[in-house]
């Protein structure tokens, strides 16, 4: 039976070959994108719910943010040795001026030197604050950020309305940003 089954599966696969087989591919391709989208798709579109509400930073300058306190934020973890984190600064920096009512806020790593992360932060002119990670706590506030960059937007009430893992798409932040303000979801 075991051999016939393998013997079925060779001939299913074989390229070309009599119509059935050329059917039976097509079925199975189709299955295994059907279920690809069904098991990855939806997991990746439709989040749990975060809230972050009980979380206060403390900035480099001294100064402490409390999230959920009705201002929408963006918030982006970032590294001193991460370069994708370093090229996009500028456009961070940008969007950050040209949205006054929104307060961008990066976050560095625990790893991160915070004599490295001042240096750095003033070289680069960031225009937002720059909050430290000392113990963690941010990072699993977040939901076990991983990796950097990592970049969120929280509405007024400390509710994550999005999250994006890797390189910013300022084009997608803009539109969340523009739902979120308009949906009065902001606090």
């Amino acid at each position: 039976m075991s051999q016939r089954f393998f013997h079925e599966s060779a001939k299913f696969l074989r390229p070309g070959g009599r119509g059935r087989v050329t059917i039976r591919r097509r079925k199975f391709v189709g299955i295994l994108l059907a279920a690809t989208f069904i098991f990855f798709g939806c997991s990746a579109q439709a989040p749990t719910p975060l809230a972050v509400t009980d979380l206060t930073l403390r900035t480099i300058d001294g100064k402490r943010i409390t999230l959920g306190d009705g201002r929408l934020r963006v918030i982006n973890f970032w590294s001193t040795n991460c370069a994708v984190c370093l090229d996009e600064m500028p456009e961070l920096i940008t969007f950050s001026d040209q949205h006054p009512a929104i307060e961008v806020v990066g976050i560095a790593m625990p790893y991160d030197r915070p004599d490295s992360v001042i240096a750095l932060s003033r070289k680069l002119g960031f225009s937002f604050p720059v909050a430290l990670d000392l113990t963690g706590e941010a990072l699993d506030g977040f939901g076990s950020v991983t990796g950097t960059p990592t970049t969120f937007v929280v509405d007024g009430a400390g509710m994550v309305q999005y999250r994006k893992e890797g390189r910013i798409d300022f084009d997608a932040l803009r539109t969340v940003v523009a739902r979120v303000t308009h949906s009065g979801t902001n606090g």
